[in-house]
């Protein structure tokens, strides 16, 4: 699954609210933290165990997920997965680095993929997103910059790798952007939480799903906290 949207929309905290519901009462969840710590203010709202990334190599985030998989982890957020294409370490440098650098760095960015969608555990990433541009000439010659929208910091088409696509709005609302069922494509689901996951559980398990659109089910607010988490960092083990 991916979730994602401009700083704000509430990419993390629903990431985490939607995992903890995919592991279940008893499983374990893991976040690969590529914000500086960020996710540490919902430790007090959620139980997770956290692994800090430094450099953002498709090597570093491939290595960080398998070892979750490994000590048993039953749902990984990876917050972000733009990091591993604009940060340190990233596809974008790998490719500007050496001479005919996308020979490396497309390979790369698929081995990340491949270990995303091999893994054995629920992964949910969060996506950056910002406002793309084109720079065109007019009928004179002047140059134009021309507004396309928002578009999603990672490689073009990333949205066709996951089954799930959720765009978040400053409202901390959802839209679906891509599902395997046709009747909520496109709908607008209000602050999705635990029981927009378990109608996803259902569905995985049954064939079947009960979600409502966000203008027919009221669901709890989003809770903001401004109290200290009660870890700072917990290694995942």
């Amino acid at each position: 699954m991916q979730i994602q949207g401009v700083s704000g929309s509430g990419k993390t905290y629903t990431a985490l609210a939607l995992a903890k519901t995919f592991a279940g009462e008893k499983g374990k969840v893991a976040l690969i933290d590529t914000e500086h710590g960020r996710s540490e203010l919902y430790s007090n709202l959620f139980d997770f165990d956290v692994a800090k990334l430094n450099v953002f190599s498709p090597g570093a985030y491939i290595d960080a997920l398998n070892q979750a998989a490994r000590a048993g982890y039953k749902a990984v957020v990876i917050d972000s997965l733009s990091h591993a294409w604009i940060g340190p370490g990233g596809v974008l440098e790998i490719a500007n680095g050496v001479f005919a650098g996308w020979k490396k760095a497309t390979p790369e960015q698929n081995r990340l993929i491949e270990a995303l969608l091999s893994s054995p555990v629920h992964i949910i990433s969060t996506c950056r997103m910002k406002t793309g541009y084109t720079v065109d000439r007019d009928a004179t010659g002047k140059q134009v910059v021309t507004k396309l929208g928002l578009e999603v910091v990672q490689r073009d088409g990333i949205e066709y790798e996951f089954d799930w696509v959720f765009e978040m709005n400053l409202d901390h609302d959802a839209k679906v952007i891509k599902t395997p069922l046709p009747d909520i494509d496109g709908m607008t689901f209000k602050r999705p939480g635990k029981d927009f996951a378990e109608g996803i559980l259902r569905f995985l398990s049954e064939g079947i799903t009960t979600t409502e659109p966000a203008d027919e089910t009221p669901t709890p607010e989003l809770v903001a906290t401004t109290t200290a988490p009660k870890t700072t960092e917990r290694k995942i083990q």
